[in-house]
């Protein structure tokens, strides 16, 4: 895995940035400003004018500092979303614990549903058969929790 790295921006670099980003952003009603300009096939990015840089990570940098092996996290869930209050620094098992939640969210009532089972006696591996979850060290975690 590519080590992720400390980011500074210049000042020339934080002014390309904020011009870019009033030209190449639009509100959601849900309240994301999405960036509709180039991507790498997942983040959008931007050129500084020195660099390329992942628009999320330059959004949040541009208000506080970002540390060797620190990511961006999208609180709202989506990739193009460059709101800095959409945005916080973290680790990578953070963000996994954030698509956890965003799992569980889509997938609740089934959980749910599984709980229910697994309360009536049947194994977690059972329940999830049942309502058609995969079975997994999360969701076996969920349900488990769920059920307390």
């Amino acid at each position: 895995m590519k080590s992720i790295k400390h980011l500074k921006l210049s000042e020339q670099e934080q002014l390309n940035i904020r011009g870019l980003l009033n030209r190449n952003t639009r509100e959601l009603q849900n309240g994301c400003l999405e960036w509709i300009a180039g991507t790498n096939g997942e983040y959008p990015v931007l050129w500084t004018g020195v660099r390329q840089l992942a628009v999320h990570r330059a959004v949040t940098a541009l208000t506080i500092p970002i540390q060797d092996g620190q990511i961006v996290r999208h609180l709202c869930h989506n990739k193009l979303c460059v709101k800095a209050e959409h945005l916080k620094v973290g680790s990578l098992k953070e963000n996994g614990e954030d698509e956890s939640l965003k799992h569980y969210n889509l997938n609740e009532q089934f959980y749910k549903q599984a709980a229910i089972f697994v309360k009536q006696g049947y194994s977690v591996m059972s329940a999830c058969y049942r309502v058609g979850l995969p079975y997994s060290s999360l969701t076996r975690r969920i349900i488990n929790e769920t059920c307390r």
